[in-house]
């Protein structure tokens, strides 16, 4: 029985995409004197800030963070917005008593911009940033810290997350990962990332929400079948699946 549900932020629940796109853009021309390339772009996405600069220019790294840092904060509250559905599937959860954290390669700051600005913060019981850990994702250690603090097993947790480093974090903590469809990357670059579930609109995480342990199981083993054969799960999918074999 899913007990909780563990968020990355940003492009996850944030529409951030086009603004970090634009920073990556802006600073790395500034900066280096060229355009990131799309290969680039998505070798950096999700991981930390200091590594992604890092990628970039090790000797120039921190003029680099320091740069992105100044630019998305000058944009970041005309330019980002919760993508629609979230806030409904905010609320569904917390109606139904499903706890809720965030883990975050953000620092805090940005994170409590965000809870503030979205007013999102009262669904969270803890939110871990990039400031309260020693490694990032996809090191586990920000999901298991929630975990810990939520009182949940590996086995009663999801994690929704958008990018590589999102589902291998979960997977290294041993948690089922959920890819949400309207990541930055197109759907045959993030098949290959192997998420247990895809969603396309928020409100689908509460079709994973409200199976029974059987018939969960049983819809992942059917997902890494799927996976072996090169196709995505989708909730939509896994909807279907229940009505049709169980009846729900």
């Amino acid at each position: 029985m899913i007990k909780a549900v563990i968020f990355d932020l940003d492009g996850t629940l944030i529409d951030t995409n086009d603004l970090i796109l634009d920073t990556f853009q802006h600073v790395i021309k500034e900066c280096l004197g060229r355009v990131p390339t799309e290969e680039e772009l998505h070798h950096v996405y999700g991981k930390t800030l200091d590594e992604q600069m890092a990628f970039f220019s090790v000797e120039r790294s921190q003029e680099l963070v320091a740069s992105y840092k100044a630019y998305y904060r000058t944009h970041m509250d005309e330019r980002t917005h919760l993508f629609d559905g979230v806030k409904s599937l905010l609320d569904e959860l917390f109606s139904k008593g499903i706890q809720m954290a965030a883990v975050t390669n953000k620092g805090s700051r940005g994170v409590h911009h965000a809870f503030d600005k979205f007013d999102i913060g009262k669904f969270f019981s803890a939110a871990i940033t990039a400031d309260d850990v020693v490694k990032g994702k996809p090191d586990p250690e920000g999901i298991l810290a929630a975990l810990n603090h939520l009182g949940v097993t590996a086995e009663e947790a999801l994690f929704v997350g958008d990018s590589h480093s999102d589902i291998l974090a979960a997977k290294n903590a041993s948690v089922k990962s959920v890819l949400v469809g309207w990541t930055f990357f197109h759907e045959d670059h993030y098949a290959t990332f192997e998420a247990d579930f895809v969603i396309e609109k928020p409100l689908d995480l509460m079709d994973l929400i409200t199976m029974s342990e059987e018939q969960f199981n049983v819809e992942i083993e059917k997902g890494l079948n799927d996976l072996a054969n090169g196709k995505v799960v989708s909730a939509e999918r896994v909807a279907k699946r229940m009505k049709r074999d169980y009846g729900v």
